[in-house]
């Protein structure tokens, strides 16, 4: 399952203008799934998250021990926004797949069908060519 969410960021949140109910006439759109306070979490342990692993990044050594990072946040404000998001969807034999598309940005996140057969026959074929190469460079 992909993780939509991020797999189609950034969004021009720089851009932001005041929302109108015209944006979204004649179109479906969906609701929040998230409400704010859950958004914020999610959004802070996030953030927590990467700010802890650009912390230990620049911790000399190998391993980090006992390595603490005290974020203060300040200034967060909240706000829901439209983004442009696409969800088409296809099947594909027996299963469904779910596409997301940023419409600001044309990126794609989807999961899609894989050929066992056509995945096993690569890795085959991959094998066999360095097995030869490495037969051709021991002879020479």
């Amino acid at each position: 399952m992909i993780s939509p969410s991020c797999a189609i960021e950034p969004f021009p949140t720089q851009d932001l203008t005041l929302y109108g109910a015209g944006y979204v006439t004649d179109w479906v759109v969906e609701r929040y799934q998230i409400n704010l306070v859950e958004a914020a979490q999610s959004s802070r342990e996030t953030m927590e998250k990467k700010l802890y692993s650009m912390c230990a990044e620049r911790a000399p050594g190998d391993t980090r021990r006992d390595l603490d990072v005290d974020a203060n946040y300040s200034g967060r404000t909240f706000k829901h926004i439209l983004a442009p998001i696409w969800l088409p969807g296809y099947s594909y034999g027996a299963r469904k797949f779910q596409v997301v598309i940023n419409g600001y940005t044309g990126e794609i996140a989807s999961d899609y069908p894989k050929s066992r057969v056509k995945i096993t026959l690569a890795v085959l074929i991959a094998l066999i060519v360095v097995l030869i190469i490495a037969f051709i460079a021991s002879h020479k």
